[in-house]
């Protein structure tokens, strides 16, 4: 084969020297990959060159291959024209910098899921690179990548992240075609799976499909695939998780067990809960008359029954009683305090022993309290935090990031309240968080040190006041090119969303 080469690229340097007037170039062999029969004799003679410059350089001999099957049609929609423009824009020169190309390309790529569009076929390869080099931003992709995506990732090794042994399931298909889609699960790589749950449980709507899927595999998958699909499941959480989460609690792994644990903290009216309240009513007594107080005592060992609840050796260094105590009080319902001690939610936080019970008592209200406004209310009112906001009715919203952000103390304090709300900011909560960072000392800095965060939440309504800000004198240059960046991305993030929505004009 070595001399078939050399012999041919004699010929074709030949043809090169004399001009294919005189000497025509010799015809491609059989063996390459892609040959085709030019009519023109120049344009067969630069084929012919570039072929062999190509297998010279790499130092090797081509051989027969088979050329890959075409890539099916894509199904999805091709994103709008001015989405592929912004698109291009956020790849090569994004308008906040590199430093917060990540939030642009993550509003694109849940823009496009959110409405049904895929990436356009002249961005796959490098947003496929991206998500390779950023596993973050791997989920989003999946859904957007459409048909030709999938089938990139058949061919490239680098790909193999998308799914099990390449192969890449159709991301917002047709549902009504469950079998397929069951057919499929089992081929399906963890962040794809991932991404088929995050799917069905949210946008499609399909979470008892999602539910058939984990279990038609369950039995067989590894405990880190089974961790990672429990999690999941808990986007969209209700009733009719229950069965499967109690399966999880007779899991061989720890971490399954762990997980499943913390869903049904989040489920009130399982069968966990209630056993768990049985346990926590005997712990409680009440003294006093005119001012009520609460004793929370410690449990006993567990048994075979506590233990499978999640009543398990505590961590190192924390006592077994106060550990287990925290453990019921987190799953317990939250009616069990009420029903026991005849205290209302606020009177109860003002009758608790002490702050740490305090705070596992708010704690349980983060994850059962969605539906409890009167809970919400007086853990807030005990214990101020962010977390609480999104739970409260959007009037009462304002007052509550300004209380936080007022008695938030140092503004390090402040910032790390900042860090844990929540986002996407409304255009009230935006102004707010931008009028407590603009008129304190040090404000410029803190927004510098967390402008991704702030990128990402910020309400587009409060670019024009960032780019006022980073004008003026009083800020470093350093400060001033990080609030710039700050109002360009989150405009930007606006433009996204507009050109998807079709309100772009």
């Amino acid at each position: 084969m070595a001399d078939a080469v050399a012999g041919w690229w004699h010929e074709v340097t030949a043809a090169a020297l004399v001009g294919t007037g005189r000497r025509p170039a010799p015809a491609l062999p059989d063996w390459p990959v892609g040959a085709r029969d030019a009519a023109d004799p120049a344009v067969a003679l630069l084929d012919a060159v570039a072929l062999g410059s190509a297998w010279r350089a790499a130092g090797v001999v081509p051989a027969r291959v088979e050329p890959p099957v075409p890539a099916p049609h894509d199904d999805l929609p091709e994103a709008p024209a001015r989405a592929r423009q912004l698109l291009e824009v956020v790849l090569t020169q994004p308008p906040g910098g590199p430093s917060l190309q990540d939030v642009l390309v993550r509003a694109w790529l849940v823009s496009a899921a959110e409405h049904g569009y895929r990436l356009p076929h002249a961005s796959l390869t490098e947003v496929l690179a991206l998500a390779t080099a950023k596993p973050h931003l791997r989920r989003l992709v999946v859904p957007v990548v459409g048909e030709r995506g999938r089938w990139l990732a058949t061919l490239d090794p680098a790909l193999r992240w998308f799914g099990s042994e390449g192969l890449g399931a159709p991301a917002g298909g047709d549902d009504t075609a469950d079998g397929t889609l069951l057919d499929r699960w089992s081929r399906m790589g963890t962040d794809e799976r991932v991404a088929e749950l995050t799917r069905l449980r949210g946008r499609a709507q399909r979470p008892d499909l999602a539910r058939t899927l984990v279990t038609s595999t369950w039995a067989n998958d590894p405990a880190r695939v089974r961790t990672e699909v429990l999690r999941a499941m808990g986007l969209g959480l209700g009733p009719d998780d229950e069965p499967l989460l109690e399966t999880a609690l007779d899991d061989r792994a720890g971490g399954v067990r762990e997980v499943a644990t913390g869903l049904l903290d989040r489920l009130p009216g399982s069968a966990r809960a209630a056993r768990m309240g049985a346990r926590l009513a005997p712990l409680l007594s009440t003294s006093g008359i005119v001012r009520r107080s609460v004793t929370v005592a410690d449990p006993d060992e567990p048994d075979a029954a506590g233990v499978r609840d999640g009543l398990r050796p505590p961590p190192k260094g924390r006592s077994r009683g106060g550990y287990h105590r925290g453990v019921i009080i987190a799953a317990a319902p939250l009616d069990t305090w009420t029903t026991t001690t005849g205290l209302r939610p606020d009177q109860l936080f003002r009758a608790l022993p002490d702050d740490e019970t305090r705070l596992q008592v708010r704690a349980a209200v983060l994850r059962q309290g969605e539906e409890r406004l009167d809970w919400v209310r007086a853990a807030f009112e005990a214990l101020p935090t962010a977390a609480f906001v999104p739970m409260l009715p959007v009037a009462e919203r304002h007052r509550a990031v300004a209380t936080l952000l007022r008695s938030g103390g140092p503004l390090a304090q402040r910032a790390q309240v900042l860090e844990h709300l929540p986002g996407p900011w409304d255009d009230e909560v935006s102004t707010l968080v931008v009028t407590s960072l603009e008129g304190a000392d040090g404000g410029a800095a803190v927004l510098a040190g967390m402008r991704s965060a702030l990128a990402e939440r910020l309400s587009p309504v409060v670019a024009d006041r960032l780019r006022s800000w980073a004008a003026r004198d009083a800020t470093t240059e350093a400060h001033a090119r990080a609030i710039g960046a700050v109002a360009a991305t989150i405009a930007t993030r606006q433009s996204v969303h507009d050109a998807f929505s079709g309100d772009h004009r």
